[in-house]
């Protein structure tokens, strides 16, 4: 079974959130554990324990958040979100096809999709998912970073979608072959 998606890709904002949603709760609650403590002690004991603070967060916030998107944003897993693509739910995985889009000569108005770029993920690169509202997200094994985002209104019905989430699950469930020491 072949399940095709609409060309679509994540915008900027939701590429942001997703990312932090993602993999900054942890960087996000290390920030709170530095700078609270310096808000505090600057209300109760000494006013220059507020510059620490405002030092922690006009300093250190603005580093955490481009060291996520350098670190995380910029893998190849995650590039696909924010360009225009298409997803192919096949048997062995899904195939990304990236496009460019290109205007059209005829008519300045309007552009055309160009296929620039196509690769296959292996449904064995991804470890787990979370689910959201409208949409999937997908999560790489653990030497690779970043996520594949997979929105219900990118296909052309919604059982095409609890189709392709159902082929992608049995997929993940499926015990993975572990390497076993040779005695």
């Amino acid at each position: 079974m072949v399940i095709d998606t609409g060309i679509f890709k994540m915008n900027g904002k939701s590429f942001a959130l997703e990312m932090i949603s993602t993999y900054g709760k942890k960087w996000i609650a290390l920030l709170l554990v530095l700078s609270l403590p310096a808000l505090a002690a600057g209300i109760f004991h000494d006013l220059r324990w507020i510059v620490v603070f405002f030092m922690i967060i006009c300093l250190v916030a603005p580093l955490m958040l481009s060291f996520l998107y350098f670190y995380y944003g910029l893998s190849p897993l995650a590039s696909f979100n924010v360009a225009s693509h298409s997803l192919k739910f096949i048997e062995n995985g899904i195939f990304v096809t990236v496009f460019n889009i290109v205007a059209d000569p005829d008519n300045e108005e309007s552009s055309k999709y160009q296929e620039h770029y196509s690769t296959l993920i292996p449904y064995n690169r991804f470890s787990s998912y979370t689910s959201g509202t409208s949409s999937v997200t997908l999560l790489p094994r653990s030497p690779e970073k970043g996520f594949l985002w997979v929105p219900c209104d990118a296909f052309k019905s919604n059982q095409d979608f609890q189709d392709a989430i159902f082929m992608l699950l049995e997929k993940l469930r499926q015990k993975q072959p572990t390497l076993q020491s040779i005695n």
